[in-house]
């Protein structure tokens, strides 16, 4: 009925268990109404925004809801009600997953020497802005309109657009208009 390969991944997990216990909360069987309306009330607790949150936070309340389902009894109850627990497991591991592999990957770049990443950092704009340049060129030289290299052009320049505002989302997120520090 409800599972993460149709309903897509640990991303849309709070999403999609909010609109399954919503549909269910106005079922005409009471006992299913008031389970549903006891995952919404948990729910609730986590508030609306868990896929925004940054990843340790999102990891963190993915398995504190997990949790909850799995130890609350009356939760657990209705995750058997509704036949999610192969889907609330398939969770689980992804969650792990990729907290074990965030970990692995903020030790690598804590052993890191700052200058091994920072002269790596030099020599991959260097390297861009070659390409960049070369590509600029190619297209500027091509005979016959439209250049090849338009499409290219075109999707650099997107790319680097998400990066900026990506950039500059980490730096003042939307509501919070003074920068981190002040």
């Amino acid at each position: 009925m409800f599972s993460a390969q149709n309903g897509g991944g640990a991303a849309q997990f709070p999403e999609n268990l909010l609109h399954l216990c919503l549909q269910f909360s106005g079922h005409y069987e009471a006992d299913k109404k008031q389970k549903a309306e006891k995952l919404l009330a948990n729910m609730a607790m986590y508030g609306s925004g868990i896929a925004r949150q940054n990843y340790q936070s999102e990891t963190a309340t993915l398995n504190n809801m997990l949790n909850d389902f799995a130890n609350k009894p009356e939760l657990a109850a209705a995750v058997t009600a509704f036949s999610l627990q192969p889907w609330l497991s398939e969770l689980q591991d992804a969650n792990t997953q990729f907290n074990d592999e965030y970990l692995t990957r903020t030790q690598e770049y804590g052993a890191a020497n700052p200058e091994t990443i920072k002269s790596k950092r030099e020599k991959v704009n260097e390297t861009y802005y070659a390409l960049r340049d070369r590509i600029d060129a190619l297209h500027t030289l091509a005979e016959t309109p439209p250049s090849p290299y338009t499409t290219v052009i075109n999707q650099l320049n997107a790319l680097t657009d998400q990066y900026n505002a990506l950039l500059l989302h980490r730096v003042a997120p939307p509501g919070n208009p003074s920068a981190p520090g002040e």
